[in-house]
């Protein structure tokens, strides 16, 4: 079953798992799945379930076994220092909008990282984020 693909306004492309191995194409109900639980991998489960319950086929790809996700206070911790080094931040809240993976991208180019967003454990060292999980 073919599915259109959104217009561009309404996607954008979600690389945060690991760009070498995986990207999703997400649109704004990922946004909202995130409202509910602030978790990547609950996003993509339950948008590529309503996939599947379409009839659609499924993520073709193992997850990465390295992919740590970053603790809340850690993720408050990133806030914070991107907003010291001048990021715009709108919460300290822990939640990673797309505005937020824009700086940590800039910062992955600054620290000569693959720029995909993902707070990895070894950008959090880089950025002297250094707390406990």
């Amino acid at each position: 079953m073919a599915v259109p693909c959104p217009p561009p306004a309404k996607r954008s492309c979600s690389s945060r798992a690991a760009p070498q191995v995986l990207a999703f194409l997400v649109t704004d109900n990922f946004i909202v799945l995130k409202r509910f639980n602030n978790s990547d991998a609950y996003a993509l489960a339950v948008a590529v379930l309503a996939d599947r319950l379409r009839g659609l086929p499924g993520v073709l790809a193992a997850w990465p076994a390295d992919d740590v996700q970053p603790s809340r206070k850690e993720r408050i911790a990133l806030q914070h220092r991107l907003a010291a080094l001048g990021y715009k931040v709108a919460d300290f809240d822990g939640h990673f909008d797309f505005e937020l993976r824009d700086a940590v991208r800039e910062l992955q180019v600054r620290f000569g990282m693959v720029p995909d967003g993902h707070p990895s454990r070894a950008f959090l060292d880089r950025a002297d984020i250094q707390m406990a999980r």
